[in-house]
């Protein structure tokens, strides 16, 4: 089975960055800022997902949704597949914002499967540390 991710709609809406104090400052203000959203859209629930940064976040924003829209019903999606694609679209973001960053590249480098192997995953890893750069430099 193949996966794809590409857009179905063109251009939506910008992404916004919200600051907060901590976890559940920010699980309110993403939940408030989602129920506005679907409010003054007229959107349905089912059009939305929350990513977050670790499963220790999954409860506070669990417990923000229930006080602020106890009527609607939330789906807690923690299928271990779901999981993988999501780390390699965070991975792939993560090398599109910083070049630099060789964790991110060496969980993607082979999603789709590309057939690199370790002896060649070894080689480029000498090759960007012996001249300061990244593994994903050499690639371009």
């Amino acid at each position: 089975m193949r996966s794809v991710c590409s857009p179905n709609w063109g251009y939506g809406t910008e992404l916004k960055v919200l600051s907060a104090n901590n976890e559940e400052h920010e699980a309110e203000r993403v939940t408030g800022e989602l129920i506005a959203h679907h409010f003054v859209n007229k959107t349905q629930y089912k059009d939305y997902a929350i990513l977050y940064r670790g499963n220790h976040q999954s409860r506070v924003f669990e417990k923000f949704l229930m006080q602020t829209a106890s009527r609607t019903k939330f789906l807690v999606v923690r299928r271990f597949s779901l999981v993988l694609k999501i780390k390699d679209l965070l991975a792939y973001l993560r090398v599109l914002t910083n070049p630099d960053d060789d964790s991110a590249f060496l969980r993607i480098v082979n999603t789709p499967k590309r057939e690199i192997g370790p002896a060649t995953l070894k080689k480029l890893g000498e090759w960007a540390m012996t001249r300061n750069k990244s593994m994903f430099y050499r690639q371009l």
